[in-house]
């Protein structure tokens, strides 16, 4: 059994996984300045499953679909580290084209 945990580089961005993935964080962290929002999130769902983010107000669940939506890139002050990825590729990467994903 191969370790999903190994990165690889491919052409688009980081494969993080060879596993079937549609959507994943992996040791993801976020920041508005100084102020710690997520902390250490690991996620993994499957393509053509539902999946509910259910929690308090102010917890992060805006702010982790945000992410995903790449709309936190409009916020002054946000930072991230970790890994958010679709379909197995790193949608942070710097060698990433944008456009390829929301194509699919």
């Amino acid at each position: 059994m191969k370790d999903n945990l190994n990165m690889q580089v491919s052409g688009l961005g980081k494969t993080v996984s060879d596993t079937n993935y549609k959507i994943e964080a992996r040791n993801l962290d976020c920041y508005y300045g100084d102020f710690h929002v997520l902390k250490n999130v690991n996620l993994a769902t499957y393509a053509n499953t539902v999946t509910a983010l259910i929690g308090p107000s102010g917890c992060g669940k805006s702010t982790f679909l945000r992410l995903y939506n790449r709309m936190n890139d409009y916020i002054e002050g946000f930072s991230h580290t970790g890994i958010a990825a679709i379909d197995g590729k790193d949608i942070y990467a710097k060698n990433l084209q944008l456009m390829s994903c929301v194509e699919k």
